[in-house]
């Protein structure tokens, strides 16, 4: 998808990011808009093109129906706060799983946490990486720097309780160690998220990876809890509430 600001009255398209900052002196209002890749190809093949006035503005509606209209603003700018919070809400509605876990495979999201300070350099990191995930696909939730915490918010933000059978790309697990009680941290439980089967229908997850140096990382849900650490039978799946 592309993010573009619009005038959506005037039809005055233009590229911009969250950043920056839209100076409207006609004071019309300014709509966030989430363009299809192919349409906003189109429109701008339109605005070079000399056809007629008539044509153009046919042409033009009929790509609109496809824009998907986040927010309107009636003062001339968009401040940084205001454009991510709209994106937060359209990521939401149109991120991938795997393509948001994906772009950031390799990083320590922990250290984007507030709770960055508790994680023993990303050892114990799974729940502040994913609570920074869960947040940039525009999930509103309570974070915690404990995996049992997080679950136990995210089931208080609206996640319902879905089985391993049932599992699929976004939904959340959560797993706690033989004999081991994950409310009190320091690596008792662990969470990821769902985000594909391999081609044997195994389920592939995205996680903080204390033991490759605390890296987000995609990777088969054994490797995520050990069977040998983990009782798989009670491994806990929550799914995101719809809209």
């Amino acid at each position: 998808m592309v993010i573009s600001y619009a005038r959506p009255e005037m039809g005055d398209f233009s590229n911009a990011k969250k950043q920056d900052t839209v100076e409207n002196a006609g004071n019309d209002n300014l709509s966030f808009a989430v363009f299809k890749p192919q349409d906003l190809q189109k429109l701008n093949d339109l605005q070079k093109l000399d056809t007629p006035q008539g044509q153009h503005q046919a042409d033009k509606s009929s790509i609109l129906p496809s824009l998907e209209i986040a927010g309107a603003f009636n003062k001339g700018t968009m401040s940084d706060a205001d454009a991510e919070l709209i994106l937060a809400g359209m990521r939401k509605k149109t991120a991938d799983p795997l393509a948001a876990a994906q772009a950031h495979e390799g990083e320590k999201l922990w250290r984007r946490s507030p709770y960055k300070n508790l994680t023993e350099d990303g050892e114990y990191g799974c729940a502040a990486s994913l609570g920074v995930m869960l947040k940039e696909m525009g999930h509103r939730f309570q974070t915690s720097p404990l995996a049992a915490g997080l679950y136990n918010n995210l089931r208080d933000s609206g996640w319902s309780r879905s089985s391993m059978n049932m599992a699929q790309p976004g939904d959340v697990i959560f797993g706690e160690k033989l004999g081991r009680d994950a409310n009190k941290g320091g690596g008792a439980g662990h969470i990821a998220m769902v985000v594909g089967k391999d081609s044997r229908g195994n389920l592939i997850v995205a996680d903080n990876n204390g033991a490759e140096g605390g890296v987000w990382s995609i990777r088969p849900l054994t490797e995520s809890f050990k069977p040998e650490r983990y009782n798989m039978n009670a491994l806990k799946v929550i799914r995101p509430p719809r809209g």
